[in-house]
């Protein structure tokens, strides 16, 4: 796909990082599901030099956008929540959930 055929915002905030056995089909739907993130994601690209914390409104929406990828169903909450509800209720194998919240985190950081 091209920045002319997504636009160029959309095209400029596609990111080549993967997650834990999400690829990305499920970024995309989950994409479709929280448009949101977009702006987050431009955040990031336009200020690399930033790092993320665990309390900003960009990290929040990535937050988010991480649960919806494993959990479309999820009423709410973070990462940590969604960890430990994927496990203990939906009897997922431990690979097969998303990272902890720190986790993420640095990856993000690290991937900037």
């Amino acid at each position: 796909m091209y920045a002319g055929t997504l636009g160029q915002s959309k095209a400029m905030a596609l990111t080549t990082s993967a997650f834990q056995d999400r690829g990305k089909k499920s970024a995309w739907e989950a994409w479709h599901v929280y448009r949101n993130v977009m702006d987050a994601f431009l955040e990031v690209i336009n200020n690399p030099f930033i790092p993320l914390t665990i309390d900003s409104l960009m990290f929040a929406a990535i937050d988010r956008f991480i649960v919806i990828m494993h959990d479309k169903t999820s009423a709410g909450g973070c990462l940590n929540t969604t960890r430990k509800e994927l496990f203990k209720k939906r009897a997922r194998k431990i690979g097969h959930i998303p990272p902890e919240k720190v986790s993420l985190l640095n990856h993000f950081n690290r991937s900037v």
